[in-house]
């Protein structure tokens, strides 16, 4: 197996495959079909986990309707790099359709060759994009997704009218866990963090490693009111998993620079801090 296909096997499950390979498969047939006199292609391949893929331009059984002579023909498409055996069943009812099956097996086969290996870099750029936004220790989104998140998140409440609220976290007692207890005891409670942040998080939150110790949630459709609520609860979970926290927040209507939400909630968090050191 050559590398790109490998990469193939290794970015897509079999179900992922197999629903990848349908959608190529059907689109492929579709246009031989419109430019051939083949009255139906069906293929077939143990690959296809919901079975065969068919495309009809005049469903077989009412070929014999119109008093036409069914020809049937059943060849293995050559072997590709993504599809080692595939089998495909061609209906023609012309002589000009069945010069269009003998040659259509070859085609088909270096057309479905060439839009799989589209597919696989396809997916291969998406997943180098979604490699350089993660942050390896955590799984989140680092700082580059953060910039994007806000970017996003500000034209969709420009748009909507909604408010934007903007989360910032540090956790308290890092260094002196690293120093106590080494950097795997800190790299502990990163992930702890991390993992809390993860599990309170609504669906529309945008979750991110900033550096270090900090962590950046955009939250939108949140209010002053809603987002004191959201951090409460944050608090209240990363407490539980021993991980004790400064916190600030900025909320924002739409139109609202997300620079200034971001440097407001940055000088609250940093607030919130010294009076926790104070106290």
């Amino acid at each position: 197996m050559t590398a790109v296909a490998s990469s193939y096997a290794d970015l897509t499950g079999d179900r992922e495959r197999s629903r990848a390979l349908s959608g190529c498969l059907r689109g492929v047939l579709h246009r031989a079909l419109v430019r051939t006199e083949i009255v139906s292609l069906q293929i077939w391949s143990s690959l296809l986990l919901d079975g065969t893929v068919v495309v009809e331009r005049v469903p077989v059984g009412q070929v014999s309707a119109q008093r036409s002579v069914l020809s049937i023909a059943v060849v293995r498409l050559p072997r590709t790099v993504h599809v080692p055996d595939a089998t495909l069943l061609v209906c023609s009812t012309t002589e000009r359709g069945r010069a269009h099956a003998q040659a259509l097996p070859a085609l088909l086969s270096a057309v479905m060759d060439g839009e799989l290996s589209r597919l696989v870099a396809e997916r291969a750029a998406r997943g180098a994009i979604e490699i350089a936004n993660r942050d390896p220790s955590t799984g989140l989104g680092n700082r580059r997704a953060w910039l994007h998140a806000l970017r996003v998140e500000s034209g969709r409440a420009q748009r909507t009218g909604r408010p934007l609220a903007v989360i910032i976290l540090d956790l308290d007692g890092l260094k002196t866990v690293n120093d106590a207890h080494g950097h795997a005891a800190g790299d502990a409670l990163i992930l702890r963090a991390a993992e809390a942040l993860s599990a309170s998080r609504r669906a529309t939150d945008s979750v991110c490693r900033l550096g270090g110790d900090e962590f950046g949630i955009a939250a939108p459709d949140l209010d002053s009111e809603q987002a004191e609520q959201l951090v409460a609860l944050l608090r209240a979970r990363l407490q539980a998993g021993g991980v004790c926290i400064s916190v600030g927040w900025s909320v924002g209507p739409a139109g609202t620079p997300m620079n200034d939400l971001w440097q407001r909630a940055d000088a609250a968090m940093y607030a919130d801090k010294r009076a926790r050191r104070l106290s």
